[in-house]
């Protein structure tokens, strides 16, 4: 088998796309979970409503770049394996551009819904902080 060390560095430039993505991805759940909970926590005494509900669209906006960064991880996974599909290092060429793959990934909005990484987290919070709302 004929060297293949072009293919094998685009698939490590691939791969660090997508461990950065999965990271993002974690660091937004643990920020989202420690405002939301010092907003509730220090709006207790208050309880207005209308802190409840800025935590709210806080809430869904983290959700929406969560859902954002798995598509992305989602489209470096189909670039990763068109690379690793390739036979010939001649034809690798470095390219980072997702585009091609756009139709077979989920829209941001049905990856808000349907995925179950994120999904539960992000509704559940939705959730609490309407009962909350109610509530107060």
């Amino acid at each position: 088998m004929a060297n293949m060390e072009n293919k094998y560095k685009h698939m490590d430039y691939v791969q660090s796309a997508i461990s950065r993505m999965a990271s993002n991805s974690f660091y937004l759940k643990g920020w989202n979970v420690t405002i939301i909970a010092a907003i509730v926590a220090l709006s207790f005494k208050e309880s207005d409503w209308r802190i409840y509900a800025c935590a709210l669209v806080l809430n869904v906006v983290f959700w929406f770049l969560d859902a954002y960064y798995l598509k992305q991880e989602k489209l470096f996974r189909e670039l990763y394996n068109k690379v690793s599909r390739i036979s010939d290092d001649n034809l690798v060429d470095f390219s980072m551009n997702t585009s091609e793959f756009k139709e077979k990934v989920s829209t941001i909005p049905c990856i808000m819904i349907k995925n179950i990484s994120i999904t539960p987290l992000y509704l559940s919070i939705c959730l609490v902080l309407l009962v909350i709302m109610h509530i107060v």
